[in-house]
């Protein structure tokens, strides 16, 4: 191993911003809000014009969050 590149937090990365895990909660007590395929495509229409690498990393995964989903 020649490099070792640490993002701002500290943690090692993979010469890419990926996500790696999220956690839905719901705002209302009976938990009734909206479908896992709803948000992740409510979210990946948001970032989906974004050139930023965090965006293109969220989409990505939105993507595949929506394909097992369905």
């Amino acid at each position: 191993m020649k490099t070792v590149v640490f993002d701002k937090t500290g943690t090692i990365t993979y010469g890419e911003p990926r996500v790696v895990d999220y956690l839905v909660c719901s705002a209302d007590e009976g938990g009734s809000g909206m479908s896992l395929r709803h948000l992740m495509a409510v979210v990946g229409t948001a970032e989906n014009a974004s050139e930023h690498p965090l965006g293109t990393a969220v989409v990505k995964k939105a993507k595949q969050v929506r394909t097992v989903v369905e």
